[in-house]
């Protein structure tokens, strides 16, 4: 399934935004993020601590693509040409 398959069914995003709202999911979302809190290295290593990050960064991501699947679909943005069309219809 595409985001374009997900949001061609309006129901999808309100279904889970009530999920992450209360009960089980919100849950388990919450001790997800709560676990992908940067700590304190456990390591000197900086190839270490980076991929502890990497994966933290992951986690993260991942979390803030799900709460943003639980929103209605982003308007699309103006192109430049839409923001200067009503000039060229005034020449």
């Amino acid at each position: 399934m595409t985001t374009s398959d997900w949001y061609r069914d309006d129901t999808n995003h309100g279904e889970l935004r009530s999920l992450l709202i209360k009960g089980a999911l919100k849950s388990a979302v919450d001790v997800l993020q709560y676990n992908a809190r940067a700590s304190g290295p456990t390591s000197n290593d900086p190839v270490a601590i980076a991929l502890h990050h990497r994966l933290l960064v992951g986690y993260q991501k991942a979390i803030d693509d799900l709460k943003a699947l639980s929103q209605p679909k982003p308007a699309k943005p103006k192109t430049p040409s839409d923001n200067w069309s009503h000039a060229a219809k005034s020449e």
